[in-house]
């Protein structure tokens, strides 16, 4: 920044929809996405708790903490993980 410009770094985009999203936007996009595959392989969305995708996302810690939001996640994607299978009841 020795040009007194700031550098404009592009945000990432949903891979659904294609509109920038925050980097917490990003992961539960990431997580979302990373469900919905299980969900097609395994037809339960019953995530083991250490289940690691073949990307590296740590989908199983990423669910137990949609899991834990429950009430306190937007509605948008308490439905969508509902829609998946995800019980928020088990704890």
């Amino acid at each position: 920044m020795t040009s007194g410009h700031l550098k404009c770094v592009p945000m990432p985009k949903c891979l659904i929809c294609g509109v920038s999203m925050s980097k917490s936007e990003e992961e539960w996009s990431t997580g979302y996405a990373s469900l919905r595959q299980y969900v097609s392989a395994n037809q339960d969305a019953l995530v083991p708790a250490t289940y690691i995708d073949h990307k590296g996302f740590k989908l199983g810690l990423w669910l137990i903490t949609q899991r834990r939001t429950g009430d306190r996640l937007m509605p948008k994607r308490h439905k969508l993980l509902e829609q998946q299978g995800v019980i928020f009841d088990l704890f």
